[in-house]
């Protein structure tokens, strides 16, 4: 009876501890689900400009899940942006180090980690130092009794030339083309200048990928409808500038048709100031 206790004492932590260290390992896919919820945290944190948080953040994700280095790539972003630049550079050279030659995300880092070294190079700012005030010397100013000045105007004869009469008289159809061309022609190349800032935002938003190589900026129907939309302002646009053109080069042809008249004699009229008064003059 004693010695089958003793087997039975002696195999009762054989049976414990399988038990016991398969509950003390801990679960690698609560890890990276800890790790994936972290790193939304630290996404938000970059949105809102706080970059020293995000990366605190992005390092504790990659311990977490060391098998995914996009978060250490991401770690090493922020801290560039924070002003870290011994933790980014070393960030940046330990996962160039850990991903295969010629990934895409491996050579943004080595572009990133230039700018750092380039950073380095720039000379520290000089704080100018306050410079004390001098007090001004005053010197005494010397006051001269006024001198006497005679009138002004006087012994001047200012002319005035009246408009002349005759003048030919450009008809309104000629002004309402050329300045309704004009126009037109303006609103037409904004049309064009909408369109391709349009186009070029859409192709921004579609070459920009998310640290996961992924395009997350807009979807498939949201850059057919742009891309509609800056082709209409664009055709729009060189449909306008063209009638508009037309329309300016009509009104000009017209303008150049206007008979000219024969030039007409200048009246002119003058003003002389004197003590009493002044004279007025006119002559044709």
């Amino acid at each position: 009876m004693t010695a089958a206790l003793a087997c039975q004492l002696i195999a009762l932590p054989a049976l414990l501890l399988p038990g016991a260290a398969h509950a003390a390992k801990p679960s690698v896919k609560n890890n990276k689900e800890e790790a994936a919820a972290i790193s939304q945290i630290a996404e938000e944190k970059n949105n809102s400009g706080d970059f020293a948080m995000c990366g605190e953040l992005f390092q504790k994700a990659y311990r977490l899940d060391p098998s995914y280095l996009g978060y250490l790539f991401s770690a090493a972003r922020c801290e560039q942006k924070a002003g870290q630049l011994d933790a980014a550079e070393r960030d940046f050279r330990l996962f160039i180090a850990r991903t295969p030659e010629g990934d895409k995300l491996a050579e943004k880092a080595r572009k990133y980690l230039d700018e750092i070294l380039e950073e380095r190079k720039k000379p520290a700012p000089v704080e100018a130092k306050p410079v004390e005030p001098k007090a001004a010397e005053t010197k005494p100013v010397e006051v001269k009794p006024a001198e006497a000045k005679p009138a002004e105007g006087a012994g001047t004869t200012p002319e005035v030339t009246l408009p002349k009469t005759g003048e030919p008289t450009v008809p309104p159809r000629a002004w309402m083309a050329t300045i309704g061309g004009a126009t037109l022609a303006v609103v037409g190349a904004a049309l064009i200048g909408l369109g391709m800032a349009q186009r070029a935002d859409l192709q921004a938003d579609l070459t920009a990928q998310s640290d996961g190589g992924l395009i997350t900026s807009t979807t498939p129907a949201a850059a057919r409808d742009r891309e509609s939309s800056y082709r209409t302002a664009m055709y729009s646009g060189a449909a306008c500038v063209a009638i508009g053109a037309a329309a300016t080069s009509l009104g000009l042809w017209w303008w150049r048709e206007t008979p000219t008249a024969e030039p007409s004699k200048t009246a002119r009229l003058w003003l002389v100031p004197t003590l009493g008064g002044a004279q007025l003059g006119l002559a044709f």
